[in-house]
């Protein structure tokens, strides 16, 4: 069976016509790939840590002037009258900038007198939910809750969006989660298709967010490993995903919005030790709604698509058979409500920020819903049957989800459970109707180290082929 898409090549231009870029002027070719048994395989080992491209950490002047930016903007943002608007200034100006740079570089990449690359596309998307333990147990259904830094996956406008208690004009938020997939079959994309005996599958999540009274800037890191087997055929694929966020809070904390810049960074390495870097530059972006005197919320999440180009030598790639143009991750977007009963009726959930008076009886219950909606990448192949040899198309249209969840602190500030459902869609051929997922947890309040109250947290994700197992340290809020 031949690969299910088409790469791309660039034909040069010849003296007597005029200069087109190469994408111009590209043509289709069938990529050489060889069909496996099950029995030969191959495998994958992602592991979302290697070779991350930098991220600036501030707003400076070189910044500006690398990007070509008059110098005069710069020194508006920096003069801002109030340190929560120098800090949105400094925000805009650092993702304004890293847009220009960006935009310079893909011109660059696009310079007629390069050689073109040969081979797949690879659809890739986020697949099933790989986030904190909250947002596991939950299902994935945090677009309209977006509380902490760890819901800056979901809605960048969760940054800013400060806990009831933290009624100081300045709080840290900090978050770590640890996931690890069970089972010998991990079927990875939905499609049916279990990868090799053996393979694993681990990820990390770690966060950390500075609040300024109704500002707040965070930094979230998705580091992910996924191991196949260590025979000759195997693959070894790195991949990060790094989001850098501000998000800023009106009326009270009622109108939250954050954008964040989202880095992700995939590598791609034979056991020959031949690889191939690919990297992207793109935006997410983020509000929440919390209507004084009600007990809902309403979000909305818009991450850009992304095309992760090669970064390295334009001639070099894998051997043949492995060719891969470029992977593209599909824009998102998700939309999120949710809905709080609390056994304190003086205990709102939408109180303004900074204000809330401590609560009597902390217990609740919350419900959670969430629609996510993929787009399609044309042209494209599955992840997991490219390096298996025997490509399906993928993302050859837009796909949905849906994410349904429910929380409930169960113990007076000690003990909150989580349980929840989703069902995740299948892209490599759309095949089927989609996979159900069923998630759970528990978060326990531990105990106060000097300024921080620290919580143990415990979740779960199991569906047919993919079951995976959390635990994360965290602040109790």
């Amino acid at each position: 069976m031949a690969a299910g898409a088409s790469g791309v090549g660039g034909i040069g231009p010849s003296p007597n016509t005029p200069r087109k870029s190469p994408m111009s002027s590209a043509t289709t070719i069938q990529p050489a790939t060889t069909i496996q048994t099950p029995s030969t395989t191959q495998r994958i080992r992602l592991r979302r840590g290697r070779g991350a491209p930098p991220v600036a950490a501030g707003c400076s002047s070189t910044v500006w002037e690398d990007a070509g930016i008059p110098h005069r903007l710069y020194r508006r943002a920096r003069g801002r009258s109030s340190v929560a608007e120098r800090g949105v200034g400094c925000a805009l100006a650092l993702l304004a900038a890293s847009a220009a740079l960006l935009l310079a570089g893909a011109a660059a990449a696009q310079s007629p007198g390069e050689p073109a690359r040969t081979g797949v596309r690879i659809d890739f998307p986020r697949g099933p939910v790989i986030a904190s333990s909250r947002i596991t147990g939950l299902a994935g259904a945090f677009t309209g809750v977006a509380e902490g830094i760890d819901g800056a996956l979901k809605n960048p406008a969760s940054l800013a969006n400060r806990p009831e208690h933290a009624t100081s004009w300045f709080d840290v938020d900090v978050a770590f989660d640890l996931l690890n997939t069970t089972g010998d079959a991990i079927d990875f994309d939905a499609d049916g298709v279990p990868g090799a005996a053996g393979a694993s599958f681990q990820a990390i999540n770690i966060g950390l967010a500075l609040q300024l009274d109704g500002f707040a800037v965070g930094v979230l890191a998705a580091i992910d490993d996924w191991s196949g087997g260590k025979d000759a055929t195997a693959l070894d694929g790195n991949l990060v995903d790094l989001i850098l966020g501000v998000a800023q809070a009106f009326g009270g904390g009622e109108v939250i919005v954050g954008a964040g810049l989202n880095v992700r960074a995939f590598t791609l390495t034979e056991q020959s030790g031949a690889s191939l870097d690919l990297a992207s530059e793109t935006y997410d972006f983020g509000v929440l709604w919390r209507p004084a005197g009600y007990q809902w919320r309403v979000g909305a999440q818009l991450r850009l698509g992304g095309v992760l180009a090669p970064t390295g030598d334009p001639a070099s790639n894998l051997s043949p058979g492995h060719e891969v143009r470029d992977a593209v991750a599909p824009w998102q977007l998700g939309l999120g409500v949710s809905h709080r009963w609390a056994a304190d009726p003086e205990r709102p959930y939408n109180a303004p920020l900074r204000r809330a008076t401590p609560a009597i009886d902390r217990r609740y219950l919350l419900l959670t819903a969430d629609v996510v909606i993929s787009g399609a990448v044309p042209g494209a192949v599955n992840l997991e049957g490219f390096v298996g040899g025997a490509p399906r198309r993928a993302g050859v249209t837009p796909t949905a989800s849906l994410h349904l969840g429910a929380e409930g602190e169960v113990l007076h500030d000690r003990l909150r459970a989580r349980v929840g459902t989703y069902l995740e869609p299948v892209r490599a051929s759309n095949d089927g109707f989609g996979r159900l997922h069923i998630t759970g947890g528990a978060e326990l309040h531990l105990f106060e180290l000097g300024p921080l109250d620290l919580k143990a947290s415990f979740a779960f994700d199991m569906a047919a082929g993919f079951n995976n197992i959390l635990f994360g340290v965290g602040l109790w809020n």
